[in-house]
């Protein structure tokens, strides 16, 4: 957060984007998990090296003057926060290190913690940050910080004052969402993503729900669900996706009724033929 951001989109400045000092970044409980690997943070730290760039769009929704939701950069924004706070690290007594603003995953609180202590021993650490976890990303986010750790042009003095140098030189198309309604944000995370490949099934089904019911109830259950899911695999050693599991609870719980037994799913979740209630003919489905 070296200086304040101002991004005018008319002549008249008042209407502009003001991102002050202080602010707070967000990501919301129906984002999903973090998906980058070694080899995307390695090229995202291998483009910047070679030169400014431009680093596409990042869509935030308007909390207040100092909280921002992140609805769409979500992976581009955590892994830069990471890379900034592992030169610090590494470099603070030799290079003008940018202090990036501080990060919050709703699904993860504890986020923010280990990233302040750059990443204790896991075994150290408190049991509410394991707690905190919903979604069981710790070991993912352990493993990129140590992969950011031992990567050379960061690791190297010279090389990484290059990087911070293009860094502040490159650009970012910032587009805010000022509704106040927060199933406004889902919705716009929804309709970016599906123009490309990044969600998945699961990204997909959870948004909805979300967006459909944002209360706490419901994402107390997704998150004990995830944590069954989760269980199953490791404890069982097979793969057994979680809206696998759903969908075999959905058709047990239909089952229960006689009637519905006769009703055959396709894998689009359609049915494979129109089917008749045996206790009324006349309904058809």
């Amino acid at each position: 957060d070296p200086m304040d951001i101002k991004q005018t989109f008319s002549k008249d400045e008042d209407n502009g984007l003001q991102l002050l000092k202080g602010r707070k970044y967000v990501v919301p409980d129906f984002q999903r998990e973090i998906r980058w690997d070694a080899d995307n943070i390695a090229q995202l730290i291998d483009d910047i090296s070679s030169g400014p760039k431009y680093l596409g769009n990042v869509i935030l929704t308007k909390i207040s003057n100092e909280e921002f939701l992140i609805i769409d950069g979500q992976q581009r924004t955590t892994v830069l926060t990471m890379i900034l706070a592992c030169i610090k690290r590494l470099h603070s007594e030799c290079t003008d290190t940018i202090i990036p603003c501080p990060l919050e995953i709703q699904s993860f609180t504890g986020f923010s913690k280990i990233l302040t202590n750059n990443f204790p021993d896991m075994i150290t650490l408190d049991k509410s940050i394991h707690q905190s976890d919903k979604l069981h990303q710790i070991k993912k986010y352990y493993s990129l910080w140590s992969f950011i750790n031992t990567y050379p042009s960061i690791t190297s003095k010279q090389s990484v004052q290059l990087f911070i140098e293009n860094l502040e030189k490159s650009n970012v198309n910032i587009i805010l969402n000022t509704s106040e309604d927060p199933k406004d944000g889902i919705r716009y995370f929804i309709d970016v993503n599906l123009k490309g490949k990044q969600l998945d099934v699961e990204d997909i089904f959870k948004s909805h729900l979300f967006r459909k019911d944002s209360s706490k109830e419901i994402r107390d259950a997704w998150y004990e669900f995830k944590t069954y899911a989760s269980q199953i695999e490791q404890s069982k050693k097979i793969n057994y996706p979680l809206l696998q599991i759903l969908e075999h609870y959905f058709y047990c719980d239909l089952y229960k009724e006689a009637r519905f037994k006769g009703l055959i799913f396709g894998k689009d979740f359609l049915l494979e033929k129109e089917y008749r209630d045996p206790s009324d003919p006349k309904i058809l489905f």
